[in-house]
């Protein structure tokens, strides 16, 4: 288990898996039987189990976790482009006009969190 791995609606996402694998004996069962692939709701059901367990994985949420920082530095880059931007962001946040900008003022920026 991954703690934290769905954080909007753990209880639900974990009854939507549970639905999933209540089936999951039918799968095997017919896998046994050389039969599985005769019955579409059954192999709709074993790539739907194949799938989930696949994005519940640590993998995958490791991927997902650094993917959101990469995300975030991006986005955080861009905006240290646009000074326009941060003077409204720091309007809006202290309700303040920023200083005048020059360009011994460039660090003071990087230090608002």
């Amino acid at each position: 288990m991954v703690p934290h791995f769905v954080r909007w609606m753990p209880e639900e996402t974990e009854r939507l898996w549970c639905q999933n694998e209540t089936d999951l004996p039918k799968v095997f069962k017919a896998l046994k039987e050389g039969a599985l692939l005769e019955q579409p709701a059954l192999v709709a059901k074993a790539k739907q189990c194949i799938a989930l367990h696949f994005a519940r994985s640590k993998a995958v949420f490791a991927v997902h976790v650094q993917s959101a920082r990469n995300a975030a530095s991006d986005r955080a880059r861009k905006l240290y482009a646009q000074p326009q931007v941060l003077d409204q962001l720091f309007h809006q946040k202290t309700g303040l006009y920023p200083p005048t900008r020059r360009e011994d003022t460039e660090s003071w920026w990087s230090t608002l969190s």
